[in-house]
C-alpha cells in the first residue's frame, strides 16, 4: 500500500509543477502524507488550501 500512496503524491506534486497549486493538489499531497503517518507535513498543506 505505501508505494501507491507514494505514487499517488508524486502524482500531485508533478501536478502541481506543471500547472498550478490548487485545492485539490494541496489536499491531495495532504492525504498522501496522512496515509503515510506524516502529520506534520501535512498540517501546513491543509491551512494553505483553506486560505485558497
Amino acid at each position: 500500500g505505501g508505494s501507491k500512496i507514494q505514487e499517488a503524491f508524486l502524482i500531485y506534486q508533478d501536478f502541481a509543477e506543471r500547472y498550478q497549486e490548487t485545492c485539490m493538489t494541496l489536499n491531495g499531497k495532504a492525504i498522501c502524507y496522512m496515509h503515510m503517518g506524516q502529520f506534520a507535513e501535512a498540517e501546513p498543506l491543509l491551512l494553505e488550501a483553506m486560505n485558497k
